[in-house]
């Protein structure tokens, strides 16, 4: 999905939208949480859990998961993403 340049616009201007939030800008901040707040409550919507005790962990990890993919991918750091991949087919065994 990161790969897909109809999407990649949309992930710039997440970045773009984090780093005016990070300098101290109230108005850009509030745009920010508001969209992770809206992405984390679709994400845990969407999970498919045991316990509902769960939803909410498994959807702050799959969360952060893939903002910190964004941000590596950004980076150009493909390998380090592919790297945690192959680290989450380890965890599985």
């Amino acid at each position: 999905m990161m790969q897909n340049p109809q999407v990649r616009p949309y992930l710039r201007l997440s970045l773009e939208l984090v780093a005016l939030a990070a300098e101290g800008n109230e108005a850009y901040r509030a745009i920010a949480l508001q969209l992770w707040n809206d992405f984390l409550g679709w994400i845990a919507s969407a999970l498919k859990v045991e316990q509902e005790k769960d939803r909410l962990p498994l959807a702050a990890l799959a969360l952060a998961t893939t903002e910190g993919f964004m941000l590596l991918d950004a980076l150009g750091c493909g390998p380090i993403i592919a790297q945690a991949l192959q680290g989450l087919k380890i965890r599985k065994k």
